[in-house]
């Protein structure tokens, strides 16, 4: 197998796909050496070896070509997505990955269904990879899915498509009842719909978000606080300065670090008020931020907090 991969001819392609069915030190020789040669005699075989019996064989074709990348493999690559295997689905799926092509679209988009995590995954990051604007309709209707992990495969596939038309969905996955979709990136995990929002702001998005600022759900009001510091917008101050009051200390102390990325001096008083907070937290962020606007109100208010039990 390494020697026909070396010598590099299509008359040994047959002869190798048939190996792929082999133990495992053969198999990765016999992959190796079908990806070196990679011809379109070779891309035609492993398309017809998708269909082939043996699972190992199909498997290993759908990996070898992902290696290769030629365009005539999306289709059937495409039909592999619906194998009864779930290696032969990963695998696909990991092939379009590599690929990339907007053919692939719809059904990668079917694929964020898979009964296996790994294929949603893996369909997520094709169609983020590929970006296409067909792809942002069909994401905005998944992002009302029954299935929570279609809904948070579709928000993070959003985030990297990036598309004006998305605003308003995400900004209604804030309210998501799924904490992985609303939550925000802040805590290191899952602030997909967040992220999108930021990286998309326009002034409908800021007036929406200040909006989920009075939401019953304390996240979805961290959520709102946190994307508005990162937006900066002039226009989210006010809705800012009643949160600092707001009845969850993280609201609290995102809304004054979020104060302090906006910089505006008409948020002065009300986060000095901030530094007598019950939580430790917010105290800490409201100095903080004083310290980033400069104003000089704050400085008799900041040589107290020298004092602060903190």
């Amino acid at each position: 197998a390494e020697a026909l991969g070396k010598i590099g001819s299509d008359k040994a392609v047959e002869s190798l796909i048939l190996a792929l069915k082999d133990f495992d030190e053969v198999r990765w020789r016999v992959v190796d050496a079908l990806v070196k040669i990679g011809s379109d005699k070779a891309v035609e075989l492993l398309i017809l070896a998708l269909k082939n019996s043996y699972l190992s064989v199909r498997r290993n074709a759908a990996e070898v070509l992902g290696k290769i990348g030629s365009d005539k493999a999306v289709e059937s690559l495409i039909l592999a997505l619906k194998d009864s295997d779930d290696d032969v689905r990963k695998n696909a799926a990991d092939a379009l990955v590599k690929i990339g092509s907007d053919k692939a679209v719809e059904p990668l988009i079917l694929a964020l269904k898979d009964s296996d995590d790994y294929v949603c995954w893996k369909a997520s990051e094709a169609l983020g990879k590929i970006g296409s604007d067909k792809a942002v309709e069909s994401l905005i209707l998944a992002l009302k899915d029954s299935d929570q992990y279609v809904r948070r495969n579709a928000a993070e596939v959003l985030v990297k498509i990036g598309s004006d038309k998305a605003v308003e969905p995400l900004i209604l996955a804030l309210k998501d009842s799924d904490h992985y979709v609303r939550r925000n990136a802040a805590w290191n995990v899952r602030g997909k719909a967040a992220d999108a929002l930021v990286k998309i702001a326009s002034d409908k998005a800021v007036e929406s978000i200040t909006l989920a600022l009075k939401d019953s759900d304390q996240y979805v009001r961290r959520n709102a606080a946190e994307v508005l510091g990162k937006i900066g917008s002039d226009k989210a101050v006010e809705s800012l300065i009643l949160a600092l009051k707001d009845s969850d200390h993280y609201v609290r102390a995102k809304a004054a670090e979020s104060l302090g990325k906006i910089g505006s001096d008409k948020a002065v008083e009300s986060i000095i008020l901030a530094l007598k907070d019950s939580d430790h937290y917010v105290r800490r962020n409201a100095a903080e931020v004083l310290g980033k606007i400069g104003s000089d109100k704050a400085v008799e208010p900041l040589i107290l907090a020298l004092k602060d039990s903190d």
